[in-house]
């Protein structure tokens, strides 16, 4: 309530940078700023921008690390392009942020020196590892490969710099967890008028989507690791695939498959664990796929109580 009066305020009053940024002295109920307001327009709509970045980029860097961990380096993903604009995005962000007031306390504080201090101590680190900028890094190995240099070398690094993308899951959390991301998109279906429950049980099912994808993928790394590649494509075989461009699809959807009926104890009993790794990965997903499932339950009852 305090962010969307504050925000109103800033619109009806001041000039141009109290309008858009929050920037100016102190009027009314306003506070004065000399950084760029959390409430103000501008950052409401960066905040918003970069929730979605980030809900793209943890679907795709997953898929990437579950389907082309062990692809050529030379070849070209589909995402490349727009993946260094991503990537972009939040190396901008993070100085971006050394620029925004912040609330402790209930008081608002714009001092460029305790903002700098407590980003650094916060969450500069963790956004600097989760920020890592994979796609110019793919970018340069592709033009070696183009300039006739084959890059081994280049894949180990590759692969380590792909593992910490997943890492952008948890700075999702941590936007939800802050309300950021929240308190943005929860007053689309106040304005549509749509009713509550309808908005969360849309929550739980993009929420369980979104964990099936993850443990998805992971799974298909365990098997590809854990798996020769005869294995693979016998395992694939049966499962009606003829290996032909769409292999990547077939791959995708019988994987996406077993890990839900892991998920909602279907158990069919026609995908199953080949290996030590993968059982164990099973025994994994059996453990959490309860606590999933008894907190889907609870949570719809809930939602429709």
């Amino acid at each position: 309530k305090l962010m969307h009066r504050q925000r109103d305020q800033m619109v009806m009053e001041g000039g141009i940078l109290r309008r858009v940024f929050g920037i100016g002295p102190k009027v009314g109920g306003l506070p004065g700023s000399k950084l760029v307001h959390p409430f103000s327009m501008f950052h409401q709509a960066i905040t918003a921008f970069m929730a979605m970045m980030l809900g793209y980029s943890s679907i795709i860097s997953t898929f990437i690390i579950g389907f082309s961990f062990y692809q050529d380096p030379c070849i070209r993903s589909m995402f490349l392009e727009f993946d260094m604009f991503v990537d972009t995005c939040f190396m901008v962000e993070i100085i971006y942020t050394f620029f925004v007031g912040r609330y402790q306390d209930g008081f608002y504080l714009d001092s460029l020196r305790y903002v700098w201090k407590q980003y650094l101590w916060e969450g500069f680190l963790f956004d600097c590892v989760t920020s890592v900028p994979v796609s110019f890094f793919e970018y340069q190995t592709i033009q070696e490969c183009l300039a006739g240099n084959d890059a081994p070398e280049n894949s180990r690094g590759l692969r380590f710099i792909r593992m910490l993308k997943p890492l952008k899951l948890f700075k999702i959390l941590r936007i939800l967890k802050l309300g950021k991301a929240l308190e943005i998109f929860k007053a689309i279906p106040d304005r549509l008028k749509i009713p509550t429950y309808i908005t969360r049980l849309s929550k739980i099912i993009f929420s369980s989507l979104l964990l099936v994808h993850v443990c998805a993928c992971l799974w298909w790394l365990v098997k590809t690791t854990f798996s020769d590649d005869e294995k693979i494509n016998q395992f694939m075989i049966s499962r009606g695939s003829d290996l032909g461009d769409l292999v990547l699809w077939d791959q995708y959807v019988t994987s996406f498959y077993f890990v839900n009926t892991i998920f909602y104890t279907v158990g069919f009993g026609d995908v199953v664990g080949t290996n030590n790794a993968e059982m164990l990965f099973c025994t994994f997903l059996f453990y959490l796929s309860a606590l999933v499932f008894g907190t889907l339950l609870a949570e719809v009852q809930d939602a429709l109580g």
